[in-house]
């Protein structure tokens, strides 16, 4: 192999190596009600981003897709289970909150803020 070709294939390795997946995002409702709003950023680029209640598809650029669910529904912020399809592969992981408050009665409010495949 030249050396020319050696370079390429190194700087391509060291992208692909040092791509992290960042999921942001809050979950907050009453009781049952929840609301989810999450944004996917990979390797920099924002990739998709959406919410809704329970479980929905986040809308994403072309070529990605996401969706996500809460795990267990007795537990007010989930844990966050995803589905992530890229052009570049298909990952499924949980996302837990990272903090969380409870404002008045049942009212909540958690922040996501995770990195994966770092």
């Amino acid at each position: 192999m030249q050396p020319s070709n050696l370079l390429t294939l190194a700087f391509l390795f060291a992208t692909h190596a040092s791509a992290c997946l960042t999921v942001t995002g809050t979950i907050q409702g009453t009781g049952k009600s929840k609301d989810v709003v999450l944004y996917l950023k990979d390797n920099g680029v924002a990739t998709c981003s959406g919410g809704g209640d329970s479980s929905n598809t986040l809308g994403c650029k072309i070529g990605y897709w996401a969706w996500y669910y809460i795990a267990d529904e007795s537990s007010a912020a989930g844990p966050l289970s995803v589905q992530y399809q890229t052009p570049h592969g298909n990952f499924e992981f949980t996302v837990s909150p990272t903090d969380c408050f409870t404002a008045t009665g049942q009212d909540y409010q958690c922040s996501y803020n995770v990195q994966k495949y770092c």
